[in-house]
């Protein structure tokens, strides 16, 4: 945790630095105590320069350190691209170009959600909507912030909401 005046909810923000060698690597931030199953997740994120290889963003359905969804943002190519990882190993879902606005910090947000028994992924990127993403591999588990590869990223106001759905007997609405 970091001081820094320009966050966009002052004055501190989570600093995550990654050096990473040949090979797969990442680092997860797990927010102990949030279990969910559909969520609207969002953070504001700042790309660091010096970042060849890094690249950051959302973790969801932890289901331990090896097993969980990523959503990130991969400065070097302009692109977001979301991940599930199984036993450790990355396997993407899907990958979208994006035209960075001009401003410092950014805003990634996933929606989780599901029409009768098909499980979906909304992704968006400074409030467009870039990418759709499929798949059933986990259900319930914790939220957090992933960073991968070589670089740093600052991340500020992680907000979760879990969403209604339509299933009998589904708790109510968070908002």
């Amino acid at each position: 945790i970091k001081d820094d005046v320009t966050a966009p909810s002052r004055p501190n923000l989570v600093e995550q630095r990654l050096e990473c060698g040949e090979g797969w690597c990442y680092q997860l931030l797990v927010a102990e105590g949030a279990v969910v199953e559909y969520v609207d997740l969002s953070v504001r994120l700042k790309l660091n320069l010096g970042t060849p290889t890094g690249k950051a963003g959302l973790a969801y359905g932890i289901q331990d350190e090896k097993n969980f969804y990523a959503t990130v943002v991969e400065p070097r190519t302009n692109e977001v691209v979301a991940y599930v990882v199984k036993d450790g190993q990355p396997t993407e879902l899907g990958r979208e170009s994006l035209i960075p606005r001009s401003a410092d910090w950014h805003f990634l947000r996933i929606q989780r959600n599901t029409i009768i028994s098909k499980e979906f992924t909304e992704i968006s990127f400074d409030n467009h909507l870039l990418l759709g993403v499929y798949d059933q591999s986990f259900k319930k588990g914790k939220l957090g912030l992933v960073a991968m590869g070589d670089g740093g990223f600052s991340f500020d106001n992680l907000r979760a909401m879990e969403l209604m759905t339509n299933r009998p007997l589904s708790r109510p609405s968070a908002y």
